[in-house]
């Protein structure tokens, strides 16, 4: 258990009851390959039938591919990510939270996971919000110093590649309309508890 404590001990808070931390490199690498593979889905001419679409206006959303989440490096330490944070600021036993945190399985999209790529154009944007589980979070695909996520609307996180927030399920959050060229690509994910802790 060392080791997996170990791993986040540079995670910091960016506001009260959010986290921040960077995405190790090898994690990183599963990232990109489940974006090239939902840039892949977004190029192709059924697009539409996958389109994951929620209360944001992004330009695409998609569920990451079921097959390249099960069983990753990825799956397990966003869910070891949850456990540090119900540690943290719930003083959770790191052994008990062990077989309750989940990422969620998402019964709306086919068989996926509740982790899915935002691709935001110029004039994408994601209203406020709040999601239906109990942690969720930002992976930063690209930097996004331009178009911040604005927590309770107050707080601006300036997301840089391989940047990651997690925070309760219930803060409001929101990105405003994106003004540049550059497409913003995030990850967000939703982990639930299977009982109390």
């Amino acid at each position: 258990m060392n080791q997996v404590l170990n791993l986040f001990k540079n995670a910091k808070e960016f506001c009260p009851k959010v986290l921040t931390h960077s995405v190790p490199f090898l994690i990183f690498e599963e990232i990109e390959k489940i974006t090239k593979a939902t840039l892949k889905l977004k190029n192709h001419p059924f697009n539409f039938l996958l389109n994951h679409v929620n209360a944001g206006k992004n330009t695409y959303q998609v569920s990451a591919p079921f097959s390249l989440i099960d069983g990753s490096f990825l799956h397990a330490y966003l869910i070891y990510l949850g456990q540090y944070y119900f540690f943290k600021y719930h003083g959770a036993s790191f052994e008990r939270s062990r077989r309750v945190v989940r990422l969620r399985k998402n019964n709306n999209h086919f068989d996926h996971y509740d982790l899915w790529v935002n691709y935001a154009q110029k004039g994408a944007s994601n209203p406020p919000h709040v999601h239906q589980a109990d942690l969720s979070g930002v992976i930063y695909y690209t930097d996004c110093k331009n178009n911040p996520t604005i927590l309770k609307k107050e707080y601006k996180f300036y997301g840089q590649k391989k940047d990651i927030l997690i925070f309760p399920s219930d803060f409001l959050h929101e990105v405003k309309s994106s003004t540049t060229k550059k497409v913003r690509i995030t990850l967000a994910f939703n982990l639930y508890l299977t009982q109390p802790l």
